[in-house]
């Protein structure tokens, strides 16, 4: 795996103190690429843009809280990828049900 591949590596698995668990990062590894990159269905893309944005929430009120205006962006970037991800699984879902009403129709 490149560099490229190691850096999504230690994104996907960083905690939420920015370290990085070493534990983590090799059971990553030991991963083939394809299920690490597993498309979600609706319901699973609705539900960790959910996590993402509750807990850019967080990261944006302790932010204001202590002053820090580098986890409030971190914050706020994260809160717009849960709210993508919503997006994604609903346009998933409309896609299936579209999809199951053709194949009723038939």
């Amino acid at each position: 795996m490149g560099n490229s591949g190691d850096q999504m590596l230690q994104s996907r698995f960083r905690p939420v103190d920015g370290t990085m668990l070493a534990s983590n990062l090799l059971l990553a590894r030991r991963q083939p690429a394809a299920s690490v990159a597993v498309a979600m269905g609706s319901t699973t893309d609705k539900i960790s843009g959910l996590a993402n944005e509750a807990a850019g929430n967080v990261k944006q009120g302790l932010g204001k809280l202590t002053g820090d205006e580098k986890l409030k962006a971190e914050g706020k970037a994260q809160e717009v990828k849960g709210e993508g991800q919503q997006v994604v699984g609903d346009a998933k879902g409309a896609v299936k049900d579209a999809a199951d009403t053709v194949k009723r129709k038939l």
